[in-house]
């Protein structure tokens, strides 16, 4: 059976519905068009780890009708993870090897004036994995938990639990003093962009959802016939989920699925 595959964050994975198997729109586009459902989107994801999730699918995946992607916040940022991560309750470190896709070799480097080059930070200490966040995520952290009586991470934390904090102290500086909103939204979109490029490169029939923003009709970053409008963040608003879990519920990701199958169907026709 041909398959359907999903990539994005936990609003894609389907985190909000009740009954993960059928209630996501993943699930629903697939019954609708008789497809096998592959879902490898990962909750807490940035836009740059959901390009890897369509470069793994795009590899590692066979028969593929059609890939979906949404993408997910611009404040988000990715970090090689600590070995000890790995066993971390609460997982959000991505389950692909970093090291797979060129050009992320273990180790970042630097060109000299000399020709030489040099290694500033030698990832092969670290197990190959990235960690993904929302900076505010990380700011919480250590506003609500770091320094506190309660030293010991509960609930949302937990997933900071093996992190290092000499290591997550230095991602609060970065949110607080130099991260700007603006810069990361266009590196998303860029990610955002590479995702259309990879995809129409090999060929497999894709849509990318995204809020109706302007920079991608003003760049032109995504083909009219591959970009679907769907706001996840609208859409868990106008239908949150009773989990709750601040994200969207059933009916949430049925508009959602009604939106992709609009668009599925309209290009089905304008190619007959």
């Amino acid at each position: 059976m041909k398959k359907l595959v999903i990539c994005g964050d936990s609003f894609a994975k389907g985190i909000g519905c009740r009954d993960l198997k059928n209630e996501p729109y993943g699930s629903i586009v697939a019954d609708e068009l008789g497809l096998e459902l592959i879902n490898i989107a990962k909750g807490s994801s940035t836009n740059y780890s959901i390009f890897l999730q369509v470069l793994y699918a795009i590899e590692h995946i066979n028969d593929i009708e059609m890939i979906l992607v949404t993408n997910t916040s611009y404040d988000r940022v990715e970090w090689f993870a600590h070995d000890a991560v790995t066993n971390n309750k609460f997982p959000t470190n991505f389950d692909i090897n970093y090291h797979q896709y060129p050009p992320y070799y273990p180790g970042s480097y630097m060109p000299q004036a000399d020709g030489e080059t040099h290694i500033m930070h030698d990832s092969s200490r670290y197990n190959g994995k990235i960690f993904t966040e929302n900076l505010f995520g990380v700011i919480d952290y250590f506003d609500n938990v770091v320094g506190t009586k309660n030293e010991t991470p509960t609930g949302y934390y937990e997933r900071f639990y093996n992190e290092p904090k000499s290591r997550t102290k230095i991602l609060y500086d970065y949110a607080q003093h130099i991260h700007d909103h603006r810069i990361n939204k266009m590196h998303s979109l860029g990610a955002i962009a590479m995702c259309h490029i990879a995809l129409k490169n090999a060929n497999i029939p894709h849509l990318i959802g995204t809020e109706p923003i302007d920079e991608f009709k003003k760049f032109v970053l995504i083909d009219n016939n591959n970009h679907m409008e769907i706001d996840w963040g609208v859409l868990s608003i106008k239908y949150p989920d009773d989990i709750p879990s601040m994200h969207t519920s059933a009916k949430g990701h049925r508009a959602a699925a009604k939106i992709a199958l609009k668009k599925i169907k309209q290009n089905k026709r304008n190619n007959e």
